[in-house]
């Protein structure tokens, strides 16, 4: 079904097949999705892969094996997920907003491949391309339930580093994930992204940074932008419209640096034009996070299925 294209490219990996566990786990709560599949799992490396993940690389699986071996105090591996170049134009344009410093800061390297091979976080590392120990994973309780859908793997990695543990990244270790088909799923992607931040925050107030609050306070200008020339007159006004051509200046700066990247003038625009969507969406999730956090609603419980695939 939906994971055959994911499954394929485990099968041309070059590795035993007897040797290899699958378990998809199905349901609506990420977290103790993963935990019921981590209870079930009997490896020593778990791998974790969305089920829309291709693997190019038919070492992967040995790659990440031999860091393992090479060092017991490394206990998470990983690299970016890259757009397919089958993807669309617009598709390829939400790439490359992911794989801005514009849009994403330090958190692009999750979407293109960055620096060298060193020791990472949070903000570097994706899920959907991971591998970790499961006896380190384990011994730490795995994720946190309190993560409905998102976050779950931060919060757990932020764990792992306090524990004493190292993980790596790896930016000549990817995947390839498709990106969303539509601007509608864009936004409800990002505006998620934004939702589960806030939330993390406020369940762990210690991972508070001020720099994931930026889009929140960018919708909240934009929303002034209509009202200023009523209130504000000349020099003023002027400079309240200051911040905005900056972002308009640095928007069309990333925008050149995108083309340099990807070579694709219609991709370049687009991501320009995006960029405001993007960090509104985000500002508008972290609202909703807000919102859900101190209103929650009742979620429609559906049980944890794990389906065993025999390669």
């Amino acid at each position: 079904g939906e994971c055959e294209l994911s499954l394929a490219s485990i099968r041309r990996q070059n590795y035993d097949p007897a040797s290899i566990e699958v378990l998809v786990s199905v349901g609506r709560h990420r977290s103790i999705q993963r935990n019921e599949a981590i209870a079930a799992a009997t490896g020593e490396i778990l791998f974790f892969l969305d089920n829309d993940v291709i693997i190019k690389d038919p070492e992967y699986i040995n790659k990440h094996l031999a860091l393992y071996q090479a060092d017991p105090r490394l206990a998470s591996v990983g690299g970016p997920s890259l757009t397919p170049d089958s993807d669309s134009l617009l598709q390829h344009s939400f790439g490359q907003i992911f794989a801005s410093s514009f849009a994403t800061q330090s958190i692009r390297a999750r979407y293109w491949p960055v620096g060298e091979k060193r020791q990472a976080g949070e903000k570097e590392l994706i899920l959907c391309n991971q591998s970790m120990r499961a006896d380190v994973v384990k011994k730490l309780g795995g994720f946190n339930s309190h993560f409905h859908s998102g976050n779950e793997e931060n919060e757990l990695i932020n764990r792992i580093q306090k524990a004493g543990y190292y993980l790596l990244y790896d930016p000549h270790m990817s995947v390839e994930r498709s990106q969303r088909k539509s601007l509608r799923a864009f936004c409800f992607q990002i505006a998620k992204y934004g939702k589960s931040r806030i939330e993390h925050f406020l369940i762990k107030p210690e991972s508070f940074e001020l720099k994931f609050l930026a889009p929140l306070a960018f919708l909240a200008y934009l929303g002034t932008v209509p009202v200023a020339p009523l209130i504000l007159r000349g020099y003023f006004l002027a400079l309240f419209y200051l911040p905005l051509f900056l972002y308009i200046l640095l928007g069309f700066c990333s925008a050149v640096a995108s083309y340099l990247r990807y070579r694709k003038l219609v991709v370049a625009l687009l991501t320009f034009l995006l960029y405001p969507v993007h960090h509104a969406s985000y500002g508008l999730g972290n609202l909703i996070g807000l919102y859900r956090f101190y209103f929650p609603g009742k979620d429609r419980e559906i049980p944890v299925e794990i389906r065993k695939i025999v390669l």
